[in-house]
């Protein structure tokens, strides 16, 4: 990298970019949803059900890594 600051749309930095948890029921991605944003997260989309099926919120967590909750 030429001393550009990463970010987390950045396609050249390295690390995680995201991290997926499967909650178990989709009443809990909602609960989990609602708790993160109640103190202070980003919801970034969702609660909602994805074109492959999966039911999904996604989250703006720490450093700006996407915190993906399924169902």
């Amino acid at each position: 990298m030429s001393g550009a600051a990463c970010t987390p749309a950045c396609a050249v930095c390295m690390g995680f970019t995201h991290l997926a948890f499967s909650l178990g029921s989709a009443e809990r991605v909602d609960e989990l949803t609602a708790e993160l944003a109640d103190a202070g997260y980003e919801v970034a989309s969702g609660p909602r059900t994805t074109g492959d099926g999966y039911y999904e919120s996604r989250i703006l967590g720490p450093e700006g890594i996407r915190l993906e909750l399924t169902a």
